[in-house]
């Protein structure tokens, strides 16, 4: 893993973006059994390099991350500190507000949308170099992660109901 060639706008706004996403969650009161927490971390770390690796490398290379496309600390922490807390927080909201049938697509979609304009602006902090990716794509991958994440939840909430405390 290599360290960034440069110092610059994109290593800022990750770490700027970062410091903003664990302010908002670390104000919030705790909603589920860390062991839960950390499920959830590890599977958008693993969801996130997954899905980079299938199409932001050869043959597909849609995009590059931060300084090139070469794997970088920087990318690293996109995936521990960006990635994994946002899905937290469509998580944490949903168990939050619980919402149903066609209020939950629209929750979806609504979290999609806003990950993806998040997207967008970093690309003016040079985070993101589309070289086929378009942001429309961004909007059905991020609410199929989502719609996944949700999925994991409420199997996990199920499995945590039935254990024995």
């Amino acid at each position: 893993m290599n360290l960034p060639t440069r110092f610059d706008a994109n290593e800022w706004f990750i770490l700027v973006a970062s410091v903003l996403v664990y302010s908002l969650i670390f104000s919030l009161p705790l909603r589920f059994p860390v062991s839960l927490s950390i499920v959830i971390w590890l599977f958008n770390l693993y969801v996130a390099n997954f899905v980079d690796f299938m199409i932001a490398t050869k043959p597909l290379n849609l995009y590059n991350i931060n300084d090139g496309p070469d794997y970088q600390l920087f990318d690293l922490l996109i995936y521990v500190l960006l990635y994994s807390p946002t899905a937290y927080l469509v998580i944490y909201s949903y168990d939050r507000w619980k919402p149903t049938g066609f209020k939950l697509a629209l929750y979806i979609v609504g979290w999609a949308l806003l990950t993806t304009g998040l997207e967008w602006f970093s690309m003016f902090f040079h985070v993101y170099k589309f070289t086929g990716w378009r942001h429309l794509y961004s909007i059905p991958t991020y609410a199929l992660v989502y719609a996944a994440n949700l999925v994991l939840f409420r199997l996990l909430r199920r499995c945590y109901s039935a254990s024995p405390r």
